[in-house]
């Protein structure tokens, strides 16, 4: 007999495949942003990589599927976000 238990998705072990899944997922998963996996699915149709979708404007992200202003806005503040990281 065996025991199988599903990790939660923060517990995912994410590796750097090209698997669009992988990058759906990643994408998905940006804190407190709101974009999940039909959004992000939308994004990367649209813009066909990671990098396309993260050098475009506010404006353009609002064209795609499902996002609007507000997705586009938190998109794009975390990712110009700095980060302080303290070496203790």
């Amino acid at each position: 007999k065996s025991l199988s238990i599903r990790p939660s998705k923060a517990e995912r072990v994410f590796s750097l495949s090209l698997d669009t899944d992988d990058q759906v997922w990643l994408l998905s998963d940006f804190p407190n942003v709101g974009i999940g996996y039909k959004r992000a699915r939308n994004a990367l149709i649209q813009f066909k990589s990671l990098m396309n979708l993260f050098i475009q404007s506010q404006e353009s992200l609002i064209t795609i599927p499902g996002w609007g202003k507000i997705i586009a806005q938190k998109f794009r503040e975390f990712l110009y976000t700095e980060i302080n990281i303290d070496d203790e």
